[in-house]
């Protein structure tokens, strides 16, 4: 058995390096990380000057060396103010901001170090007990947490341990088996959901998610990974631990190129770059900057705005290169005129398209996600389409959505929640089986929402536009032996409709 054990909140030189090993980040590189990383930068929302964002840190730093919160709270309120609104309400808005920074790094920071040593003492403590503050200040989910216990190696703690949602004061403490046999005998005559060790269903239930609570009602207590919550708060002690190269298993491959190429070239304020700092490079030189700048996205520069009239979003073509179609470059011509035609887009990075042959290409075309570029077949059979159709991902990834996703796998905005009801209520794409598919991947591909969202776009673009090239490929789609590609005119309406909002939602089309 280990000589001592530390588990209280006390004075911890251990928490307080690992607060000021976090480097202090921008927004626009606090985004790229993935969700598990987020934890170990440190970044203070609308404070663009570096400096006073790491004297904001040192003063998080001192909280578990001793400082008291209230003096902490003080310090960095005073450091704040400046950086907040100008009335009357200023110190108020910088004390309450104060108060949420101590709590989310102060508390993370005691538990990292709490969670690494239980971690090295679990044949001791097998198990672990969840337990909030108990105030009026507790929300329902982490209140109905109070007291409960679950094994030490239970998925339950990877998206339950404290702090696991903004401002939680919540903590657990480990408990040896004997503890544990002693609760479930006191607890015997109780019914499930009152028992306070989670086992069995019970156990399974709260890692979904879902339990209920005393009065026998079913409560939500998803953490913001399990909702899916683009930007949500991920706190998971063990995957704080653990080296970069190995989260690589938990993301789809091109998820993670696209974080691993980004994190190589942005830089942090002290000269490394994300993916350096990442895997453990230490600090060359300190340098002294003013202000955070911006880092460059690792993509190619962002096209020009060129606006189809005065107070217009700009033109989609002018984000797209056609210097490398060739003699082909008529189809692309033809799709891009269509698509500017109907509506304008964001600030978007260039997207460079080349024309293939089929037999090389080996597909009507394809989109990269990560250097943008296009590829069409310029001898299929319907390659106005489907260059319509891949501009329809690009857009996806890179204006509906942050850059980092599609969008669309999101539908974090009613509009296009909107859409998707529109979709899978459609008789054409609820006809797509595997038996017609001939295999359930082809299935799952041509039912997924990316793809559902690039064949709408195409069919949207072609019918408002009245192309009517566009509008002969869209026929010779329904004409081929697998015509659940596009969806009769009657039923695209309500698709359509519902495209259409998303584009205005957007400030895209008037």
């Amino acid at each position: 058995m280990p000589a001592a054990f530390l588990f209280e909140p006390t004075p911890h030189t251990e928490a307080a390096k690992w607060l000021r090993d976090k480097p202090v980040v921008s927004r626009e590189v606090f985004d790229t990380l993935l969700p598990e990383l987020r934890a170990r930068a440190f970044l203070v929302s609308g404070v663009e000057d570096a400096n006073v964002a790491a004297e904001i840190r040192e003063i998080v730093a001192k909280l578990p060396e001793g400082m008291p919160w209230e003096k902490a709270k003080r310090e960095i309120a005073s450091k704040l103010g400046p950086w907040l609104s100008s009335d009357d309400d200023a110190m108020k808005a910088a004390r309450a901001r104060a108060e949420l920074i101590l709590r989310t790094h102060g508390f993370q920071a005691y538990q990292v170090t709490a969670h690494k040593i239980m971690r090295a003492q679990e044949d001791v403590f097998p198990f672990w007990q969840y337990l909030s503050l108990g105030d009026e200040k507790v929300r329902p989910a982490h209140g109905a947490l109070n007291l409960k216990v679950a094994p030490a190696n239970a998925p339950f703690w990877h998206d339950h341990s404290p702090p696991w949602q903004w401002g939680c004061r919540c903590r657990k403490v480990p408990l040896m088996a004997y503890e544990v046999e002693e609760i479930q005998a006191e607890d015997k005559t109780l019914p499930p959901e009152r028992q306070r060790v989670m086992q069995g269903a019970a156990l399974k239930l709260a890692e979904q998610g879902r339990m209920y609570n005393a009065a026998g009602q079913q409560l939500d207590i998803k953490s913001d990974r399990q909702k899916g919550k683009p930007g949500g708060f991920v706190f998971d002690p063990d995957s704080l631990a653990l080296p970069v190269s190995e989260l690589k298993d938990r993301y789809d491959m091109i998820t993670w190129s696209e974080f691993e190429t980004n994190s190589k070239s942005l830089k942090l304020d002290d000269g490394r770059t994300v993916w350096g700092w990442l895997n453990g490079e230490k600090v060359k030189k300190a340098k002294a900057k003013t202000k955070t700048k911006a880092a460059k996205a690792a993509t190619p520069a962002a096209a020009p705005a060129t606006p189809a009239k005065p107070g217009a979003a700009p033109l989609v073509s002018a984000a797209l290169d056609l210097s490398s179609t060739g003699v082909h470059q008529k189809v692309a011509k033809t799709a891009a005129d269509a698509i500017d035609a109907v509506h304008g887009d964001g600030v978007l990075p260039v997207s460079k398209l080349a024309a293939l042959d089929i037999q090389k290409l080996g597909a009507y075309g394809d989109y990269h996600p990560i250097t943008n570029a296009i590829r069409y077949a310029h001898d299929g059979d319907w390659p106005e389409l489907t260059v319509v159709h891949e501009v329809g991902h690009f857009l996806d990834r890179r204006a509906l959505g942050n850059g980092t996703g599609f969008a669309t796998h999101q539908l974090d905005t009613p509009e296009l929640q909107g859409w998707w009801n529109a979709i899978v209520s459609s008789p054409t794409f609820q006809s797509i089986t595997p038996k017609k598919t001939h295999s359930v991947d082809k299935w799952s591909y041509f039912t997924s929402q990316h793809e559902a969202w690039a064949r709408s776009y195409a069919q949207f673009i072609a019918t408002e536009s009245g192309d009517p090239i566009l509008k002969g490929c869209v026929d010779r789609v329904l004409a081929c032996p697998q015509p659940w590609r596009q969806w009769q005119e009657a039923e695209f309406k309500p698709i359509a409709d519902a495209m259409r909002a998303v584009l205005k939602s957007k400030g895209w089309m008037p």
